[in-house]
């Protein structure tokens, strides 16, 4: 199947998984009680008044993808290895107001396999831009049937190669406790919609040498997520997110020309076995993602299309709360 066609597939099967899981609790045919308990490794979870949430990340992931010239055969290849470490810090201000920021730090291999020319491989390491944000609880399920929690995120420009860039997500939580023979099984279902700008910045190809001039992009997505809590230690966490980049234009600095990015859409389902060593207060969790990303299409000096994209993620994550 063709990758175009695959994620549309896989993007109407998230939106329709979105629908479902943000549908009203009544329509459920469980007996459920509602659970405002706060669950660090929860999708939902914002820190309490004077509490610290932590979230320490290790991550690898392998990419794939391959260039069509337009009316050509695929002639390169392209594939990446990754080792990728990050923080995050959050605050509680308020029950219901948290700031914080996260930083991250990666080590990358590039290679690239052509059919004309010796391949090329790139070894790269550097920290990213840090990203802040503040997440307030508009709507609680204490009043509510649902949460609703506003965010926004701020990440400036302060490193070589990357881009100034903000963005606004709302999402919707509903918390319950489901009765069975052998206990009670926690659940939450979270719906998410957001939208994320990139501001306009300059970087250099590591192959050519050659300076790129990227106008702004903007882009938006729409996530379903849900926690299984099983027992006080073990919990499942899943998911899928659907997002797209709007495309933007790069000019080719000194050369004086300059090629159109088309739109590109990704679908990525995830799953997460979580173990608490403490309940809620010290949790692990072992994460795998895939991303099933759509062609992108390049059309003016650079004529051709990457296709047959796709990055598979690895993670390791500590959760704390003090």
């Amino acid at each position: 199947m063709h990758s175009a066609d695959l994620v549309t597939k896989l993007s109407r099967t998230g939106l329709m998984l979105g629908i479902a899981l943000t549908c009203p609790i009544s329509a459920w045919a469980f007996d459920v009680t509602s659970d405002t308990t706060p669950y660090i490794s929860d999708p939902s979870f914002l820190p309490r008044q004077g509490e610290f949430y932590s979230e320490t990340t290790y991550g690898y992931s392998t990419r794939e993808q391959n260039w069509q010239p337009n009316g050509g055969a695929i002639n390169e290849h392209y594939s990446a290895d990754s080792n990728s470490y990050r923080q995050q810090i959050e605050y509680g201000i308020t029950d219901r107001f948290s700031v914080g920021g996260y930083g991250s730090y990666a080590d990358t291999t590039q290679q690239y396999v052509y059919t004309f020319r010796p391949t090329s491989e790139i070894d790269t390491n550097q920290f990213n831009n840090p990203t802040f944000n503040a997440t307030y609880r508009a709507i609680d399920q204490i009043q509510s049937p649902v949460s609703v929690y506003v965010e926004a995120l701020f990440t400036p420009g302060i490193v070589a190669n990357a881009p100034r860039s903000g963005g606004v997500d709302l999402y919707l939580n509903r918390e319950i406790r489901i009765p069975t023979s052998q206990g009670q099984i926690g659940l939450t279902i979270q719906g998410e919609i957001g939208t994320s700008y990139d501001d306009a910045y300059t970087n250099t190809d590591p192959l050519t040498g050659v300076s790129r001039d990227y106008t702004d992009e903007w882009g938006w997505f729409v996530a379903a997520r849900n926690q299984v809590r099983f027992t006080p230690r073990w919990a499942v966490n899943s998911g899928i997110v659907y997002s797209k980049d709007l495309g933007n234009s790069i000019g080719l600095a000194g050369i004086g020309d300059s090629y159109v990015v088309a739109p590109s859409a990704t679908v990525a389902p995830y799953v997460a076995v979580v173990f608490g060593i403490v309940p809620n207060r010290v949790n692990l969790a072992f994460e795998y993602d895939h991303e099933f990303i759509g062609d992108s299409a390049r059309s003016g000096a650079v004529n051709g299309t990457w296709t047959d994209r796709s990055q598979s993620i690895y993670e390791v994550d500590l959760f704390l709360r003090f």
